[in-house]
Parts: C-alpha cells; sequence; structure tokens
C-alpha cells in the first residue's frame, strides 16, 4: 500500500477550476494513482507564484477550489483525519486525502489561525515553502532570521 507525502493536487486543481474546469483529481489524477497502486496521499495548498506575493488571498482561492472539488467528487475520494478514517477509506475503495499547507506566509504571525485551518480540515502544516515569512525562514529566506517568532513573542 503506497500513500504520497506530498503531492501539489490542490494547486492543480486551483488553477484548472480557475479555467471553468471541474472533476480534476477525477480527470487527470485518478489514472496515476491507481496505476501506481497507491491509495491517497496528502495533498498540499500553497501559494505558487506568482501567487506567492498574496498568500492569504491564495490560501482562499485554493480552499474554495478544493471545497467543491471534494464535494463533487465524494464517490472517489474522502478527506481523512485519523489513522482509522485512513484504513476505513481504503477499504471503501476511496483515495485517502489527508489535507496540507506548505508554508504558513498566508497567516502571517497569527498563530491562533492554526486552530481555523484545523477546523476546515487541515492535518498537515510545514512553516515554509522556500521562502522566508513572519514564523519561519525556508531556504530561500535570511539566515539570520531564522527565529523570527522569538522576538515577537508569538509562541509563550
Amino acid at each position: 500500500m503506497l500513500f504520497d507525502i506530498h503531492g501539489d493536487i490542490w494547486t492543480d486543481v486551483t488553477a484548472k477550476r480557475e479555467q471553468g474546469i471541474k472533476n480534476i483529481i477525477r480527470d487527470y489524477h485518478l489514472y496515476r494513482f491507481k496505476a501506481g497502486n497507491m491509495v491517497g496521499g496528502i495533498f498540499v495548498v500553497w501559494a505558487d507564484p506568482p501567487h506567492d506575493k498574496t498568500p492569504r488571498k491564495r490560501l482562499l482561492q485554493s480552499i474554495k477550489a478544493m471545497s467543491m472539488e471534494i464535494n463533487e467528487n465524494k464517490d472517489i475520494i474522502k478527506i481523512i483525519y485519523s489513522a482509522d478514517d485512513f484504513y476505513n477509506t481504503v477499504n471503501e475503495n476511496k483515495l485517502a486525502v489527508l489535507i496540507g499547507l506548505e508554508g504558513l506566509s498566508a497567516i502571517q504571525d497569527d498563530i491562533e489561525e492554526l486552530y481555523i485551518l484545523y477546523q476546515l480540515g487541515f492535518r498537515h502544516v510545514s512553516l515554509t515553502w522556500n521562502e522566508q515569512n513572519k514564523i519561519a525562514t525556508g531556504v530561500k529566506g535570511d539566515p539570520d532570521s531564522a527565529y523570527p517568532w522569538r522576538e515577537k513573542k508569538l509562541l509563550k
């Protein structure tokens, strides 16, 4: 049983839905998962360039597109929140999808917004993509600012 631990599927869903295309997972991705004997994956939202300049706007666009795609494809995918969900979904022969967020630039320095994302179903986050944001520094950021939250006392 194989599970993809990082796929930019929601980015593709967002871009294609902006063009008026629907059923992106079914028509563009499902066959690849089946061909690779994949049972699901972590599908991440991220602010892909040029949207990295407006990450909050892109996050909201992605959540909208993702929500529509999930609702319209309940017969082939199921969002998972726990190990039990994973095994139940595999037994239902649906793709087990864990929602992830790559980089926290969209929430600025408001750590409490993670609670909102959790309520929306996000169960996986990384602090950065490659960028520097108000919470952490990625590979393309300033190494002297590796822990900006310490100075602002965001975490107590």
